[in-house]
């Protein structure tokens, strides 16, 4: 059973009865939002504080208190999102020098047909 944990504050000590599914209800959205308003990908956002969840599962218990909860979680996210973004330039960077590729060759190839009728062509 979940539990409001409104009434505990950034600063006091958690019990043993705060669960990890406490945890992941009391921040999931705001984490989602947060995230989401970095990346603008939604998908890709729910990915990336899903996978901080995952880690932060095995360590959930070595925290005293909310506020280094709250703050080992958005600090996650947001070293997550960083790695994304860099990610995201790498592909697109590696897209444009594939396109300018296939442009190339395109343009070569073009080059060849018309040397090459040219030069079999009869005068």
């Amino acid at each position: 059973m979940l539990k409001n944990l409104g009434h505990i504050h950034d600063t006091d000590t958690l019990d043993s009865s705060v669960t990890f599914d406490d945890l992941y209800y009391m921040y999931y959205r705001q984490l989602h939002f947060y995230c989401n308003s970095i990346i603008a990908n939604e998908d890709d956002a729910q990915d990336i504080v899903s996978d901080v969840f995952v880690i932060f599962y095995d360590r959930f218990k070595q925290f005293d208190n909310l506020k280094q909860i709250k703050s080992y979680l958005y600090t996650s996210v947001r070293n997550a999102c960083i790695n994304y973004i860099r990610h995201q330039k790498v592909v697109n960077e590696k897209s444009v020098d594939v396109d300018i590729f296939i442009i190339s060759t395109r343009v070569k190839f073009s080059n060849f047909i018309v040397t090459l009728a040219t030069a079999t062509s009869p005068d």
